[in-house]
């Protein structure tokens, strides 16, 4: 699930029909052919492809990982960081609307679906998708340091894990919500974050 992962273009067909198939029926009621009917492929191609249900399952989301993880390598860090802050918050709630339904299935049912060998193979790849996120975050704040918003004594590395965690907090009931999210609401959060970093939460005098 990192960034030596690679998909065809015909991988991708199929795994975005997947996608929509476990979106609309979950995991355990999804059926190979509707995938392969809609991808316009004979069952047997998917097979080869992916072998089983599950594994076409984790390659759903192997790609939804790297896109998310590509998308914030492709950001130009020269835009300034307030505006670095804004992208990354935007890439992530992006990340997790496009993904409500797949994230649901990973939450509640993928304890379920892989065995004891492939649980620990997958908490090594969360684990190294955790770790680029916080060099991405710690990449986001040096930027800050040097254009003298961040204060300079901070650990970067701590500074970026809770900046990491918090902008999943913040985001966590969007996914419990599942339905009905307004762009409105996502703006609202997103520049809810912003102010803590930035201004933080302790009342400054005269305000």
């Amino acid at each position: 699930m990192t960034e030596n992962v690679k998909f065809d273009e015909k991988d991708l067909l199929i795994i975005k029909c997947a996608k929509k198939e476990f979106s609309l029926h979950g995991f355990h009621n999804a059926i190979m052919e509707n995938i392969s009917q809609d991808a316009g492929v004979g069952k047997g191609t998917v097979y080869r492809r992916f072998t089983n249900k599950k594994k076409l399952f984790i390659a759903v989301l192997t790609y939804g990982y790297n896109d998310f993880i590509n998308k914030l390598q492709s950001i130009d860090f020269s835009i300034g960081f307030k505006e670095l802050l804004y992208q990354y918050l935007r890439i992530h709630s992006d990340y997790i609307l496009n993904n409500l339904e797949i994230l649901s299935i990973k939450m509640h049912e993928l304890s379920k679906i892989i065995n004891d060998d492939e649980k620990d193979s997958h908490l090594e790849e969360m684990i190294k998708i955790n770790k680029q996120l916080i060099g991405f975050w710690v990449k986001l704040l040096e930027t800050g340091v040097s254009e003298n918003i961040i204060r300079k004594e901070f650990e970067l590395d701590t500074l970026a894990a809770l900046m990491l965690n918090s902008a999943r907090t913040v985001f966590f009931d969007l996914f419990m919500e599942r339905a009905g999210i307004k762009p409105e609401i996502i703006e609202k959060r997103i520049n809810y974050i912003m102010d803590i970093l930035l201004n933080g939460i302790i009342k400054k005098d005269g305000n």
